[in-house]
């Protein structure tokens, strides 16, 4: 360690007791350390990649997912089956709610 550098202590606190940026937290560190306090510093929420490579957002926000079926057994099903299958499903309201909560959109 150089000796212009000082050493730092991190103290992460949850919870601020009163007003502006330190307000009621009375932290005292070991000596020859600086106190560096991280006030309401929680972690950062990560997206879920399973629902990301699931569904797409239009450019107007509605989620669209790809419909089950269609990966085998062409054979049996009908043309007008097959290209049904090729176009996307809007995800219900109820569902999309919980997926934006999942991908941090909104």
């Amino acid at each position: 360690m150089r000796a212009n550098q000082t050493k730092k202590w991190k103290i992460f606190a949850l919870h601020s007791l009163g007003g502006g940026y330190n307000a009621g937290l009375h932290i005292l560190g070991p000596p020859g350390f600086e106190v560096v306090v991280y006030e309401d510093m929680m972690p950062k929420q990560k997206t879920k990649k399973s629902i990301v490579k699931r569904v797409k957002v239009t450019a107007r926000g509605k989620l669209i997912r790809h419909k089950a079926g269609a990966g085998h057994l062409k054979s049996r099903k009908t043309n007008s089956q097959l290209r049904r299958y090729r176009k996307g499903l809007e995800i219900p309201a109820g569902f999309a709610r919980q997926i934006r909560r999942m991908l941090r959109i909104g």
